[in-house]
């Protein structure tokens, strides 16, 4: 039996996603601090995103302290705690989810995702708004 290239990929893969199934570590805020700017071009008017410890500014003046309310190896949501909300079309948004692009724990390499939410009780909703930043 002769393996192909294709068949050495598809087990390496599967190999990789068996060592990361196994890795319960939390993504954690430190890989996502620092600016990101953004590549949808809906949210260039937000202007570049920065995240520290406990605060997000976009560089068009709204900002926002936060608190973690979940995380796991690819995503880390936090509540917005200010009263100066995200908006878009005119939606403030109090909830926000980041997560590597590609499920690739090296954000130094990868694009961030960032979702929004307008209620913990949507979190789940498949069709939220969601933009693409990459490393600034």
């Amino acid at each position: 039996m002769v393996m192909t290239s294709t068949c050495f990929r598809k087990i390496a893969i599967a190999i990789g996603i068996s060592i990361l199934a196994g890795c319960s570590q939390s993504l954690g805020i430190q890989p996502i601090k620092g600016t990101w700017k953004p590549v949808s071009k809906a949210y260039l008017a937000f202007g570049n995103l920065t995240i520290s410890d406990d605060a997000i500014a976009w560089s068009s003046g709204q900002k926002a302290s936060f608190r973690i309310v979940g995380q796991d190896k690819y995503d880390i949501v936090v509540e917005l705690t200010e009263i100066n909300l995200p908006k878009l079309n005119n939606t403030a948004y109090k909830y926000l989810k980041f997560t590597p692009k590609d499920n690739i724990l090296d954000l130094e390499k990868e694009d961030l995702r960032v979702t929004f939410y307008e209620a913990s009780q949507a979190l789940d909703d498949k069709n939220a708004p969601e933009a693409i930043y990459t490393r600034h």
